[in-house]
């Protein structure tokens, strides 16, 4: 099982009951997706949805980051992206274009979070490819309570940063937004507050699987370098 399904399967394992419609509301037409963590990796996304629409980089106000999403995958404990709202907040993510059938993927992929809505004026965009008007449906997944857990003895894969920070690298190239890669890690939380698993193949030599791997370590050293500093090995 290659990296990019492997977070997939461990959600849907643990996170395979039934959805309220509170938690997953109608969406009808062409609507729009908040990416903050896997989903802003586009090989990621393509793992389930390979027909989306734009996908470009934007700004959301109102949204704090951070990493509190919990699951216990027959023990081994891992803790992914989550976002809470947060008016004193904000993020940079990624603007996903998508029609009703790919959200219902989407909900089944991300089934430990809830889909709510955004304003629109809460989306900065950095380019006038997509019109975001105020009747425009624009959605972002948020954790469940349920799957919150601060016990520090959840990690964080290593294989998931890359994932997510691997994706940040890839816009911040592709449409030339100045330190948008650095901007995925100071506006993320909780790097200090549990510790990092490498759980790369082949570690001592991560390029190998991981052709961003380096990129993304010296990210890490630059903006958050206890992240480094206190990573493990698996046992």
């Amino acid at each position: 099982m290659n990296l990019f399904n492997f977070t997939l399967v461990a959600l849907s394992l643990c996170f395979s009951y039934a959805i309220g419609d509170d938690c997953r509301p109608e969406s009808h037409g062409k609507s729009f997706l908040i990416g903050y963590g896997s989903l802003m990796n586009e090989q990621s996304l393509n793992t389930s949805i390979k027909d989306h629409g734009a996908f470009e980089p934007v700004e959301v106000k109102g949204f704090r980051r951070s990493f509190d999403f919990t699951y216990n995958l027959y023990g081994l404990k891992s803790a992914m992206l989550a976002v809470y709202q947060d008016e004193s907040s904000s993020m940079n993510a990624v603007i996903i274009e998508l029609d009703e059938k790919d959200i219902a993927v989407l909900d089944k992929r991300e089934s430990g979070y809830c889909r709510k809505q955004v304003a629109s004026n809460a989306v900065k965009l950095y380019s006038d490819a997509i019109s975001l008007q105020t009747d425009t449906s624009i959605w972002i997944y948020v954790a469940k309570e349920a799957a919150v857990d601060v016990d520090d003895s959840y990690l964080i894969p290593q294989s998931y940063i890359d994932l997510f920070l691997g994706g940040c690298i890839a816009l911040e190239k592709e449409f030339s937004v100045p330190d948008f890669a650095k901007s995925c890690v100071l506006t993320t939380h909780q790097w200090d507050q549990r510790y990092v698993v490498n759980d790369r193949i082949y570690p001592r030599r991560p390029w190998s699987y991981q052709p961003m791997a380096m990129k993304v370590d010296k990210l890490l050293e630059e903006n958050a370098p206890n992240v480094i500093e206190n990573r493990r090995f698996e046992s």
